[in-house]
């Protein structure tokens, strides 16, 4: 059985309103923007940075998410973020498309490795365009919302640099590295399907220190994506209006 998609489903009600001289708009009015929040909760641990360099021990994970189309707005939160060494730490989201990327969070949180008073347990950071101020670069990091902030002191991050999947992308960076922000970046983007955070410590300490974090989110606006079952029903009004369609043909010729 053939079913008709979003698109021809809309269209066809908007032909039928338009032939009774009916103009959409005065029915069919701008669909509201939604904002959802999604998470990932199964934690995430980064290890060390190898010998061999940072790709070999950057680690990913995926959230999928679903229900918003062009997105208008999105943050980022970490909660029970823990590490000894903030300064090493550096994170990539990519988005389902596997090509769209920021790395909105890099060496921040102090500038000397292996300073307790860099050392930070269970924070909650949200990350935000709309942050007072940037993510500390010479830290200590606290709980708060923050502008993001990327401050690799050695040659910015490449694709090649994080592997995996994200080896051969183009990667936008936040200030001061770059001047990418999650807005410049994400907005228009189809927010649905699986995104993937990549996580890695650029600095190796050799003293098998371990990064912690509890959960991450994204807290998305945008369109809404219509379930199929409100599709549906506007095909339905649209069939409904086949009978009135029917006897205005007949008036008017009639009337001629």
């Amino acid at each position: 059985m053939k079913t008709l998609s979003s698109k021809a489903a809309a269209a066809g009600l908007c032909t039928a309103l338009a032939l009774l001289g009916v103009a959409p708009a005065t029915i069919l009015v701008a669909a509201p923007t939604t904002t959802q929040t999604f998470t990932n909760s199964s934690g995430l641990t980064i290890q060390d940075e190898a010998a061999n360099g940072e790709a070999t021990n950057a680690v990913s994970q995926t959230l999928n998410v679903s229900g918003i189309g062009s997105i208008t707005n999105i943050t980022f939160t970490f909660t029970n973020f823990t590490t000894p060494n903030p300064d090493d730490l550096d994170f990539l989201l990519v988005a389902p498309n596997g090509t769209t990327n920021f790395e909105f969070m890099s060496d921040a949180g102090g500038t000397v490795s292996q300073n307790a008073a860099n050392s930070v347990t269970g924070l909650t950071i949200v990350i935000s365009d709309a942050g007072a101020s940037a993510l500390s670069d010479n830290g200590p990091l606290t709980s708060g919302t923050f502008q993001p902030g990327d401050y690799t002191p050695f040659s910015p991050e490449t694709g090649a640099s994080w592997g995996g999947g994200a080896t051969g992308l183009t990667i936008n960076h936040a200030q001061s590295t770059g001047t990418a922000t999650f807005a410049s970046v994400f907005t228009g983007v189809n927010a649905s399907g699986t995104w993937t955070l990549y996580a890695a410590d650029d600095l190796r300490e050799g003293d098998g220190s371990v990064s912690t974090i509890g959960s991450w989110s994204l807290t998305i606006t945008g369109a809404p994506v219509p379930e199929p079952g409100t599709w549906a029903m506007l095909t339905a009004g649209g069939v409904a209006l086949l009978p009135l369609l029917r006897r205005r043909h007949r008036r008017n010729r009639q009337m001629a």
